[in-house]
Formats: C-alpha cells, structure tokens, sequence
C-alpha cells in the first residue's frame, strides 16, 4: 500500500519533466518508504533500477560495484570498471552515455 508522499512524488515529476540534467538523492534511514516512493513514481515509465548502495568504508569498492552495473546497462563491451578510479570518472561516463534512475 502507498499513502501521501504527494510532495516528494511532484518533486520526482518536476525534476523529470526538467528540460536540463537533474540529481535528486534519495536517502534517509532503513525501512522508511524510499525503494517504494521510487518504485511508484517510475510506475508507467520505462527506467532501470538496480543498485543499491551499501555502507561501507571503501569508496572503492562503491565506484567499482556502481561502475559494473552501469556499465552492464550501458552494453560497453570496451570499457571496464577499472577505468574509474574517481565518482568525477562515473558521472562524467553518466553524462556521455547512459540514464540511470
């Protein structure tokens, strides 16, 4: 079941529709509604949803994690993850080839 969250879904929408690039971070503690306030809001739009971050020490172990899926998605068959050894590397790659949501 879904209730409210009327705010933070015409939020999603405006950022959506916006004619520039938009980040919006979703964050907050467990169990709180984020995967489902995501999940309703991409209902009737075609989108790929698959990482989840895990608390750990190691950004190196994010980037590398985050770089594999992306790049899975993307069908990059001449890049590796290895290839990024900073988050600037990620989304500069995000901003010249693929969309996450």
């Amino acid at each position: 079941m879904f209730f409210g969250r009327r705010d933070e879904l015409a939020l999603l929408s405006e950022k959506y529709l916006s004619k520039k690039s938009e980040l919006v971070v979703i964050y907050g503690r467990r169990h709180i509604g984020k995967t489902t306030l995501i999940k309703k809001f991409l209902e009737k739009k075609t989108y790929v949803f698959s990482y989840e971050g895990i608390e750990t020490g190691q950004s190196d172990y994010q980037i590398e994690r985050f770089s594999e899926m992306m790049l899975a998605h993307a069908k990059d068959r001449f890049t590796d993850s290895s290839s990024f050894k900073n988050w600037d590397k990620v989304f500069l790659y995000l901003t010249e080839k693929i969309v996450v949501c």
